[in-house]
């Protein structure tokens, strides 16, 4: 018995689909990881740190305008605002767009009642300021107040500690930022650089 063209076709086309998306193609989705203004609240006429972290985001903006953005998984820009300010930081991706909002507090009280801050970061230093290539240097830190440290780049995990030292072994010229933040969301940064001949 012969098969019309029209079902044979037909048949042929059912065998022949097209795979269906995998869940492993889904694309991650946009994630604000950190945004806090250290110190929330300010004098007028002061400045205030508008701190953020984003993966897997393709752009950032942060309104009102601030400066040109790009995702990172960690800055801080300085804003003046001259008024009591919300500002929205939205991340876009390819899986959609993530937004947080944030406060910035203008008091002319907050000069007065806000005594200034103590460093989070008592000290970080290097062991020697140069070294030969595939040499160790040792690099020490201490902390105050502080709820969690990490280091950029993330060559190693470290925690809050009044002294702390680790050795690295360097094949080309390296900086190293310290980074402190205790409860209220406040940050220090502290930066060292290690030059490899």
């Amino acid at each position: 018995m012969r098969i019309p063209a029209a079902l044979a076709l037909l048949a042929i086309l059912s065998c022949h689909r097209a795979p269906s998306p995998s869940a492993g193609d889904a694309k991650p989705a946009v994630r604000i990881t950190q945004f806090y203004p250290s110190p929330p609240v300010i004098a007028p006429g002061d400045t205030t740190n508008l701190c953020f972290g984003v993966e897997f985001a393709d752009s950032v903006e942060i309104d009102p305008p601030v400066e040109r953005l790009w995702p990172t998984l960690s800055r801080c820009i300085a804003v003046q605002p001259k008024t009591t300010t919300s500002y929205t930081l939205r991340a876009r991706g390819a899986s959609g767009v993530a937004t947080q909002v944030v406060n910035v507090v203008v008091d002319a009280r907050a000069r007065a009642e806000i005594p200034p801050a103590e460093p989070l970061i008592q000290f970080f230093a290097a062991s020697a300021d140069t070294i030969g290539r595939g040499q160790p240097v040792t690099l020490c830190y201490g902390v105050k107040n502080a709820t969690s440290v990490r280091l950029e780049p993330n060559v190693m995990k470290i925690e809050p500690s009044e002294r702390h030292c680790f050795r690295l072994i360097l094949d080309t010229t390296s900086r190293f930022t310290l980074v402190a933040r205790d409860a209220a969301g406040r940050t220090d940064r502290e930066t060292v650089v290690v030059q490899v001949k």
